[in-house]
Formats: structure tokens, sequence, C-alpha cells
């Protein structure tokens, strides 16, 4: 059992190894790593805000996730 668990670990070492290696060449290659930005109009973002909608109904209309709204529109509170 232990000697089992030894190469497991072993493993998950070379995969995490591997996995570091892969995202630093890309990085040297330029590719660009994690999820994009959202590519959104603030001012549009605020328009709304300013017409009285819900930072729920404004990322619903913008197609966002809220946090994103709030972040754009520097609103801390919770609006919902």
């Amino acid at each position: 059992m232990h000697v089992t668990s030894a190469f497991a670990e072993f493993e998950r070492s070379l995969i995490a190894e591997r996995t570091r290696a892969g995202i630093a060449a890309a990085r040297r290659r330029g590719a660009r790593i994690g999820r994009p930005p959202a590519r959104l109009d603030d001012n549009g973002l605020r328009d709304l805000k300013d017409q009285g909608l819900s930072v729920r109904a404004i990322a619903a209309t913008m197609g966002c996730g809220s946090s994103t709204v709030q972040r754009r529109i520097g609103l801390r509170e919770r609006d919902g």
C-alpha cells in the first residue's frame, strides 16, 4: 500500500511539473494564459445604473457577471 501511494505521489508531482513547464513555454511564445477579460462599455454600465437598474439586471442585460459590473462601475455594496 505504501509503495503504491509513493508512486502515485511521484506521478502527481511529475504531472504538476509538466503543467508548469507547459504554461511557462506558452508564456514564452506570447500566449495569454487565463480567462480573457470581459469586453464591456463602462459608460454603458453607468448609464444603465443611472436608469435605476440593479447590478444583477445590468449583468443580465450585458451578459456578464454581477461582480464584473460592480467592479467596473465602482460599487461595493450588494445590490440585487
